[in-house]
């Protein structure tokens, strides 16, 4: 390294003693690497207000030339190591040959989630994991966020060719990020982008601003983070596509992550669920907290990270490999440079989303297949009766998904992919959404031609505030939906295509279309206004339901969809304590409870799956009940709420402990409680 090279690395110091430290290491003829480390941690590293120093992902357009000098060396030097922290294991980690269910298994799949509600979770950690081994070779370092949702004509600098300049060594080296080489597939990566995704020009969004800045807009507008993983998975699918473009990598979850912008792209869908969970904290929402009926996920590791240290040499993100405990990003000692969208601050962008919630909205409500490709979902707006292209003459846009032809064994989300279509109602002055209904149809992201792929019929949601009306339309073609989750006080609305419709009371006959005695004519001509459970509809002929024609409504509690911050316990006046029973009562303070006697103490909980027992210390140390162990019905899918219920006189002044008798559940969900009887608390 030249003494030109050295005055361009102090130069980027902002202190005199860092100076000093460059020139001292200098002058002791130390190695570029720790030269290099010295002034890259006085620019990434900033300290909080406790004291504690983490690490600075910044925005990647506003690097400086030792920021980027030192992300080349690191990327390069990860391509060339082959160990376990080199950069073909951590791609294997998340694409093929895979790892899961485990190494040494047979049949082995790719361990990357998609499509469900761990998604965020899953890949925050392989994000963490490709920072941790490029710190291996500069220490200090962290991956750069990739902001996309800014207008840009083509590709960043960094990844565009073969060559890139090295500001500080002031050549041309080969560029790490313009493609890699997969081992397993035995050949280069392969780009071929679509720059239309990154013109400005939204159809419904701000003037100035893309397609996808909208996207994600609309995905901060969520308030539960179900509802948020939904939403941001789709703009993310959008770069994937639109980066790897036809039979290219990025489009593939096989090989995504070979591609050089896997961890800048994942490094900005971090920061946005980060951006998330600030603006939930404004809006005085659940951050972290999982929503009632998704607990059970939670408590799901997350492969491969909780494999041993001879899969996953990472320790920590081998200690954090379970769901709940990744929402807290605070404890990976990383933070970004600033907490903004689009320039705007929290309580900016909150004012933004409220002042587009006003008035009336129209959503196309679906659920996104899983294929073993990439594609795209095309949107029609269809007024007449008919259903073919000439009759459904109004696009409404692409959605995109992510194929893959190893998707690991995993639950998918029933939550549905709201797409607005609010702009293409009002210009065709449409009334309600009983007056027209949508088509989908699968195409091939790239030739758009029609796929062989089965996809449900889209919905359509009308919101004005808080209400909400969704309307219904099937037929013979695209049928059989599978179950909504809707908001409660929800309206229904069957369109006058559908035909005569019943409403059964119970799954059983629902599934087998036992369309007997217990069974309710519906009137499609009027709203149905919905209430907390389960809702099953189906056409009134036997063999149109065993066809299809039918439709499962969950209408969830209100905590449940909203995701408002409701207190672990509740006291009420009449001496009644409330637990809020489930898995996340691990991160609770209220692992020990004082109640009063002369009272109640109920414990409420998403059933029928868990219960509430009083157990002995030693049982509640262990979590191993023995006889006491009573089975819990397996839930069947209605999400009801339960009860669990104490007189506190009866439980009597002292010490007692109580714990969800599936042992599984008091070990990893941690749902076990010491309380303390007293007349005085």
């Amino acid at each position: 390294m030249s003494s030109e090279a050295l005055e361009h690395l102090k130069s980027d110091c902002k202190s005199s003693d860092d100076k000093q430290c460059a020139q001292k290491m200098w002058n002791s003829k130390l190695t570029k690497k720790l030269c290099r480390s010295c002034v890259y941690q006085e620019l990434s590293v900033k300290t909080r207000a406790d004291g504690t120093q983490v690490r600075i992902r910044r925005d990647l357009e506003k690097i400086s030339h030792i920021e980027l000098h030192n992300l080349i060396y690191a990327y390069t030097k990860l391509k060339e190591d082959k160990s376990k922290n080199g950069f073909q294991y951590l791609c294997t980690m998340h694409s093929l040959p895979g790892m899961c269910p485990h190494p040494r298994s047979k049949h082995l799949k790719v361990c990357s989630i998609h499509g469900e509600t761990r998604f965020l979770m899953w890949h925050r950690l392989i994000t963490l994991q490709f920072e941790d081994a490029l710190r291996l070779h500069v220490p200090g370092l962290t991956i750069p966020y990739w902001d996309w949702t800014r207008p840009m004509p083509r590709l960043l600098k960094l990844v565009r060719g073969p060559l890139i300049f090295d500001p500080i060594e002031k050549k041309c080296l080969e560029n790490p990020f313009y493609r890699a080489w997969i081992k397993y597939q035995k050949k280069p990566t392969k780009r071929v982008p679509d720059y239309h995704i990154f013109i400005a020009g939204s159809p419904q969004g701000p003037q100035g601003k893309t397609e996808l800045y909208t996207k994600v807009l609309r995905a901060l507008e969520q308030d539960n983070i179900v509802d948020f993983d939904t939403q941001l998975e789709e703009p993310h699918n959008n770069i994937h596509q639109g980066i790897g473009g036809y039979k290219g990598t990025f489009s593939d979850t096989d090989y995504a992550a070979y591609e050089p912008l896997f961890s800048l792209h994942h490094s900005f869908i971090d920061r946005l669920w980060i951006f998330w969970q600030k603006l939930q904290e404004y809006r005085q929402r659940q951050v972290k907290l999982p929503i009632c009926m998704y607990t059970a996920m939670y408590t799901l590791p997350l492969f491969p990270f909780n494999f041993n240290s001879t899969f996953n040499p990472n320790a920590i993100t081998r200690k954090y490999s379970y769901p709940y405990k990744t929402f807290d990003y605070t404890q990976f000692d990383y933070d970004y440079d600033t907490m903004t969208f689009g320039g705007l601050t929290v309580p900016q962008v909150a004012d933004l989303i409220e002042k587009r919630k006003n008035g009336e909205r129209y959503f196309a409500a679906l659920k996104l297949p899983r294929l073993g490709v990439a594609a795209k979902v095309r949107l029609r707006l269809c007024i007449s009766e008919g259903y073919s292209v000439d009759q459904c003459p109004y696009s409404l846009g692409e959605v995109s998904t992510l194929g893959g032809s190893s998707f690991p064994d995993i639950n998918e989300s029933d939550r549905m992919f709201l797409h607005e279509i609010t702009k293409h109602v009002t210009q065709n002055r449409l009334k309600n959404g009983g007056q027209f209904h949508i088509k989908a149809e699968v195409l091939d992201p790239f030739n758009k031609k029609p796929l062989a792929v089965k996809i449900h019929k889209p919905l359509v949601i009308k919101r004005n505030g808080d209400r909400e009306t969704v309307y219904v339309s099937w037929d013979n073609e695209h049928s059989d939906h599978p179950k909504i989750p809707l908001r409660p006080g929800s309206h229904i609305m069957f369109h006058k295509s559908t035909g005569p419709i019943k409403l059964l009371y119970n799954v059983k006959a629902f599934q087998n279309c036992e369309l007997g005695s217990r069974v309710k004519d519906v009137s499609q001509s009027g709203q149905i206004k919905t209430s907390i459970g389960d809702l099953y509809f189906t056409s009134n002929r036997q063999e149109e339901c065993s066809n299809g024609k039918k439709i499962h409504i969950h209408v969830l509690e209100h905590d449940q969809i909203v995701g408002q911050a409701i207190p672990d316990v509740q006291r009420s006046e009449d001496k009644t304590w409330v637990v809020n029973w489930g898995y996340t009562v691990l991160k609770r303070q209220y692992k020990h409870l004082c109640v009063e006697t002369g009272g109640w103490l109920v414990f409420r909980m998403c059933g029928p799956h868990h219960n509430a027992k009083k157990v002995t210390k030693k049982q509640l140390d262990t979590c191993f009940f023995g006889p006491l162990a009573k089975k819990v019905p397996h839930s069947d899918g209605k999400l009801t709420t339960k009860y669990e219920k104490f007189s506190t006189s009866e439980l009597g002044l002292g010490r007692h402990y109580i714990a969800c008798t599936v042992s599984r559940h008091c070990t990893y969900g941690g749902m076990k409680i010491t309380v303390d009887v007293k007349v005085h608390c």
